[in-house]
């Protein structure tokens, strides 16, 4: 097994990517993926195609990113004491490190396939060859694999954890919709007591915000303001590598339009929240929200989005939602359940892995309950 590599879109051989994948993955297709190159110049992207035996048998997709200590110390949970070892380490990462890092994958995006084989390959075989061909053609030493890579590795774990470093991240919360609902009253039927007064709260504080689907025009419009509500929700999050420039909506509105849907609230004609939907297969994406958190709670913002993106799933009759890995909490309040994958990190300097993976170690996810709003069991 090799690898072709190319660093822009422009370069890559549109014929062979497109006949590899033959349309079997939106995420992979080269117009959806020109849209991130175009707009989101912080990441370098990468596209990696796959030879063996002389033949092309697969894609995989990935960003090289700059990853600082005081990003890194970010995900690490803080010491009430002062002299504590985490804070010390925090401290050393924070300092020391700076590098440039690999993520296979793409760093926007959760719970996908971003490696894509007409035959069938075990992901330990590429990941170890694509390891070495990055090591050694591109001279890049640290990588993280994502979403790709957990089917296969069970098997081999102690073998394979020797070399490749697992962390626990958050995991990507994702809603079942139940066949049976037929309009959004039935998912209100299936719900407990408590979770029929949650609702009837949300609605009512509601009920001043008007949410309307946004078209190109809005979109360019509006735009500086969804990019400041998105920085919002990104800035909150532990788990954000990159800042996603929201412009990329405008063109996925203007290539995907039967796709790709944003949606915006407002309130005396001023945005306050917008909502991405993507859906594809009968399973709708809702991967990026923006949210003024001055007025989620008295508008119940936040809530009424999720709400909606049930509304929008039963009405086109989809059969699941991903949610992405923001919220988990609030997202399992309507029914949402989680979605556990390790991610994996590879480091070649002894030393480096050596200092570093005590450091990668306390990169947890924030505790939070599972809840339960239905009255039969998930």
């Amino acid at each position: 097994m090799n690898f072709e590599i190319y660093y822009s879109i422009n370069d890559v051989p549109q014929k062979t990517w497109s006949k590899i994948i033959e349309n079997n993955n939106f995420f992979l297709s080269l117009p959806f993926l020109s849209s991130i190159e175009k707009n989101n110049a912080e990441i370098q992207p990468l596209y990696f195609i796959i030879k063996e035996n002389n033949e092309y048998i697969g894609v995989l997709y990935g960003h090289l990113i700059n990853i600082t200590g005081n990003k890194l110390s970010r995900y690490i949970g803080d010491s009430n004491r002062l002299l504590n070892p985490i804070n010390f380490i925090k401290y050393l990462a924070s300092k020391l490190l700076n590098v440039n890092v690999l993520f296979i994958g793409n760093s926007y995006l959760t719970n996908h396939y971003t490696l894509f084989t007409k035959t069938k390959c075990r992901s330990t075989v590429v990941i170890e060859k694509l390891t070495a061909f990055v090591s050694e053609k591109i001279k890049i030493n640290n990588i993280v694999f994502t979403d790709n890579f957990q089917e296969g590795i069970n098997k081999n774990a102690k073998e394979f954890e020797a070399k490749y470093i697992k962390i626990k991240v958050e995991p990507d919360m994702v809603f079942n919709v139940n066949k049976n609902w037929k309009k959004f009253d039935d998912y209100f039927k299936d719900i407990s007591s408590k979770y029929k007064k949650r609702l009837r709260s949300v609605l009512l504080k509601n009920k001043g915000v008007l949410i309307k689907e946004l078209s190109i025009d809005d979109i360019r419009f509006y735009q500086s303001d969804i990019q400041r509500l998105f920085k919002n929700v990104y800035e909150k999050s532990k788990f954000s590598v990159v800042e996603f420039n929201t412009k990329t909506l405008l063109d996925f509105r203007k290539k995907f339009p039967k796709q790709v849907l944003v949606f915006g609230c407002f309130v005396n004609d001023k945005i306050i929240a917008f909502s991405s939907e993507i859906i594809l297969n009968n399973t709708l994406y809702a991967y990026f929200v923006g949210i003024d958190y001055r007025v989620n709670k008295k508008y119940q913002v936040y809530n009424k989005l999720l709400y909606m993106h049930i509304e929008l799933a039963i009405k086109n009759k989809i059969n699941k939602i991903q949610l992405g890995r923001t919220a988990s909490e609030i997202k399992s309040t309507i029914g949402a359940i989680p979605i556990h994958i390790d991610t994996y990190v590879f480091i070649k300097s002894s030393l480096l892995r050596f200092l570093f993976k005590p450091v990668i170690k306390l990169v947890k996810p924030k505790k939070w309950i599972q809840r339960n709003p239905f009255k039969y069991f998930l």
